[in-house]
């Protein structure tokens, strides 16, 4: 897939969460139009957190998530879990108060967000 520096990027939105690169173009700034035809689907994972700020436990509801990673505020991986289920119940009654992040993942992107543990 090319990469366009100068310009912008343009492509057909599928159904909810996911882009079908079937048609994707290019107005490149420096050169005109150039395009693209794939047969791609990308699916984006999503993510919700709550509650937070949370005490002893916390759900993590994920769609299309190979991987699920709570970070300590200085980046050490404190919790991991492969093939999360959609919606996981995850005990924090053995970490500390303080900052976290909850991170998801799968083949093509990962989110991130700030989990706060009171």
């Amino acid at each position: 897939m090319p990469v366009f520096i100068h310009g912008e990027i343009f492509a057909d939105l599928g159904s909810f969460g996911t882009i079908n690169l079937k048609s994707i173009w290019s107005k490149d700034m420096l050169s005109g139009y150039a395009g693209v035809d794939q047969n791609l689907t990308v699916v984006n994972p999503e993510l919700s957190v709550y509650p937070n700020p949370a005490r002893t436990n916390v759900t993590i509801k994920s769609n299309n998530t190979s991987e699920l990673i709570i970070y300590n505020a200085v980046g050490k991986e404190i919790i991991s879990i492969k093939n999360p289920s959609h919606s996981e119940e995850v005990d924090l009654s053995h970490l500390t108060a303080g900052i976290y992040f909850v991170q998801v993942k799968n083949e093509q992107q990962l989110i991130t967000k700030k989990l706060v543990i009171k």
